[in-house]
C-alpha cells in the first residue's frame, strides 16, 4: 500500500508534464507489480499454512487408525488409510505449487 501512495504522490507532482498519462501508466504498473509480489507472498504463506494444517490432521488421523486397529475395525482402517493417502497427495500438490511460486 505504501508503494501506491508514493506512486500517487509522484504522479501528482508531475501532472504538469505533457505526457502525464504515460507517466501515470508507468507508475501504476509499478504499483501493481508490488501488489502482485505481495499477493504471491500471501499465497506462499497460505500454502505453507495448509500444508502444516493438513500435517497436524494426518498425525491425529494416524493416532485414530491405531485405535481402529485395536478395535478390529479393518474396513474402517482401510478407509482411514485411504484418507491418509489422499491427504499426503494433497500435501505433495501444495508443495509443488509452493515451488512454482
Amino acid at each position: 500500500m505504501r508503494h501506491k501512495v508514493k506512486a500517487y504522490a509522484r504522479l501528482k507532482t508531475f501532472l504538469s508534464y505533457p505526457n502525464y498519462s504515460l507517466l501515470y501508466f508507468n507508475l501504476s504498473t509499478r504499483a501493481s507489480d508490488f501488489e502482485m509480489k505481495d499477493q504471491k507472498e500471501k499465497l506462499k504463506k497460505y500454502i505453507e499454512y495448509w500444508n502444516d494444517h493438513n500435517s497436524s490432521h494426518l498425525e491425529k488421523l494416524n493416532n485414530r487408525i491405531e485405535i481402529a486397529i485395536e478395535l478390529g475395525l479393518d474396513d474402517v482402517v482401510k478407509k482411514m488409510r485411504d484418507a491418509v493417502d489422499f491427504m499426503n497427495k494433497a500435501n505433495e500438490s501444495l508443495l509443488e505449487a509452493f515451488k512454482l511460486l
